[in-house]
């Protein structure tokens, strides 16, 4: 599903075993065994429109600064680790961790099970600045009171200014939640999808996104709903 091999390198594992009260191998030896499986979950959950919807809107609310210079293990929150944990596994959570902590040099399914919502947020981060392409910080056109939302009137200037243009994370979440519903709709005009890889499939149809906003055909669409709407 991505490279797992970047990825480990983002990993702070001497924080990590610290953290956990183990050594350093012992730490690296569980990470090996939760990492490629939370990224299985996540492709398995992905090979289904409903699931890769889920995917896109979760990876459109993931700050990608978490990984910017090296991660720092008490900047994690663990507790949305343990949600994306839980929304990838489901009730097979301790299943997942009895499995992982059963096999060759994983060590037990406790250190497995503290793990996984560690590196949860690491690996959405990871996939969020993989799709996007760069930051996803918030930075810029737009504040938290955007993100938030508002009344009706402040809503729809919001949009409007998106469709104009206007750059910044409102853009960013609009274009990934935008790109998941296309990356839905595509896997159920055409199964075969399935057997793409699923970040491809993303960076393509955030581009057909961003494209129908940068065209004015977002912006067009609208005008021709509102149009089309009688006046209450």
């Amino acid at each position: 599903m991505a490279g797992i091999d970047e990825l480990r390198t983002l990993i702070p594992v001497d924080q990590i075993a610290e953290r956990l009260g183990v050594d350093r191998a012992t730490a690296q030896q569980g990470i090996d065994a939760a990492l490629p499986a939370l990224l299985g979950g996540l492709d398995a959950n992905a090979k289904d429109p409903a699931g890769a919807a889920s995917l896109g809107g979760a990876i459109a609310t993931k700050d990608t600064s978490l990984i910017d210079g090296g991660v720092d293990v008490g900047a994690i929150d663990t507790d949305d680790g343990e949600k994306i944990v839980k929304n990838v596994f489901g009730e097979k959570t301790d299943d997942v961790a009895q499995a992982l902590g059963s096999t060759s040099g994983a060590q037990d399914a406790g250190l497995v099970k503290k793990l996984l919502p560690i590196l949860a947020p690491i690996v959405m981060a990871y996939l969020a600045k993989r799709v996007t392409g760069g930051d996803q910080k918030g930075s810029a056109g737009g504040g938290i009171e955007d993100l938030l939302g508002g009344d009706p009137e402040h809503n729809a200037a919001v949009v409007h200014r998106v469709l104009a243009g206007e750059s910044g994370p409102v853009r960013d979440i609009v274009l990934l939640n935008a790109a998941a519903g296309l990356v839905s709709f595509r896997l159920a005009e055409d199964p075969a999808e399935v057997d793409r890889p699923i970040l491809q499939r993303f960076r393509e149809q955030l581009a057909v996104a961003a494209d129908a906003i940068d065209s004015g055909a977002a912006a067009r669409k609208l005008a021709d709903w509102v149009g089309a709407t009688p006046a209450a």
